[in-house]
């Protein structure tokens, strides 16, 4: 529902249950999908585990939460920057390869940010980790104030020739080109 996706069936549906899934999946309803989004950020930035076992349970239920979140139209992930801050800390807290785990999440005004996972993202290795640098440039770019963004489009080359996702790439360099 937060994503706009029909939901998976339940293991015995009732007679009306498609249709209604169906309907709630084709409603804009945004405020109904920032709230439970919200409860996504927040669950993942909380210290309860995801499932039951060890940290390679913890790490396929974090992966399976990626997966949900997945945004393919933009190559990035539903939740901005809170979800993907919230699921690269929740790996590193695994100790575990892989995943998340060795991204790092810079700091600072939005351009520094941007500037800075734009030079470092040719370390990024791996879809799930592509994807998370481009939701965090994303919305650095937005955030960025106007005079600002202009002056990003200095790294319009490093972005092209970037290992980014071809939607997420198409999209910065598209925003980028309209900031003045």
């Amino acid at each position: 529902m937060a994503r706009g996706r029909e939901p998976p069936k339940p293991p015995r549906p009732a007679p009306w249950y498609p249709d209604l899934a169906r309907f709630l999946a084709a409603q804009a309803a945004p405020e109904t999908r920032a709230v439970l989004m919200a409860r996504v950020r927040r669950e993942l930035a909380g210290p309860r585990a995801l499932g039951r076992g060890d940290a390679t349970a913890e790490a396929a239920a974090l992966t399976r939460v990626a997966e949900a979140l997945r945004d393919d139209a933009r190559g990035a992930y539903a939740g901005g920057g809170g979800a993907v801050a919230a699921m690269v800390r929740r790996w590193q807290r695994l100790d575990k390869p892989g995943g998340f785990g060795d991204l790092v999440l810079p700091e600072g005004e939005p351009a520094a940010r941007f500037r800075a996972l734009a030079l470092s993202e040719a370390e990024a290795r791996g879809e799930m980790r592509r994807r998370a640098v481009a939701t965090l440039m994303l919305e650095a770019l937005r955030e960025a104030p106007a005079a600002e963004r202009a002056g990003l489009r200095a790294l319009e080359k490093t972005i092209r020739s970037s290992n980014l996702i071809d939607e997420a790439r198409d999209l910065i360099l598209r925003e980028l080109s309209e900031a003045g």
